[in-house]
């Protein structure tokens, strides 16, 4: 958090598919309750050494966050609606209808 260093923010999808969004930044923590608060960044800001220093930085990062929740829950919807087609059309193959 101190030294500003971007992680990997790695979501399970499902078993063996992962949602990666990167940078992310920790941007608070309350060690009695052992958690952390992530914060997504652009990748553009890496190149921008003043970048922390920015008013605007809380604003951006809450929208980029908004935004990476947004496509993790769409990643999580697709995969779950492909799953649900994959099985319904080997059901109707068999000659098994389950609507």
């Amino acid at each position: 958090m101190k030294d500003k260093v971007p992680l990997i923010y790695l979501h399970q999808i499902m078993k063996g598919r992962y949602f990666v969004a990167w940078p992310v930044f920790i941007v608070s923590d309350d060690p009695d309750k052992l958690r952390f608060t992530v914060a997504a960044e652009n990748r553009s800001i890496l190149t921008n050494k003043n970048v922390f220093e920015e008013p605007e930085v809380e604003y951006r990062r809450r929208y980029q966050t908004r935004e990476v929740l947004t496509r993790l829950h769409q990643s999580t919807f697709r995969e779950n609606v492909l799953r649900l087609i994959k099985t319904t059309v080997l059901s109707v193959n068999l000659g098994i209808v389950n609507f």
